[in-house]
């Protein structure tokens, strides 16, 4: 049980977003792949994956986690032999870039609204 909560909080946060996991989890649950008790877990899972990825975005947690997952991203991609561990952290590095991009549309957006005020 804690497993599917754990899998659907996760999924959600890597993919940023709910709709990824409720369209995969809902088919597997067509074809009978998964329970409908695991299937509402998953659920639940990604909902408390998609309130952690608001959280971060409205408490302005963006502006400093970027440059950690682009350290943290560059250093396992340029430190590690194996494909798998240079995967994780050209994943980590582009979280960090989505993080940036992010933090580059608030800034922008707070200089045009005062601009008008």
């Amino acid at each position: 049980m804690y497993t599917d909560i754990l899998f659907g909080t996760f999924y959600t946060f890597l993919t940023l977003g709910l709709n990824y996991s409720i369209n995969i989890t809902s088919s597997l649950l067509n074809v009978e792949a998964l329970s409908v008790l695991n299937s509402f877990i998953i659920f639940l899972g990604s909902l408390l994956g998609t309130i952690i990825i608001v959280y971060v975005f409205s408490f302005r947690l963006m502006f400093h986690l970027w440059a950690y997952l682009i350290v943290l991203g560059t250093g396992i991609f340029f430190l590690t032999k194996t494909k798998k561990f240079k995967d994780i952290g050209r994943t980590i590095v582009s979280y960090g870039f989505v993080f940036l991009s992010s933090h580059f549309i608030y800034s922008t957006l707070i200089k045009s609204e005062a601009m008008f005020f």
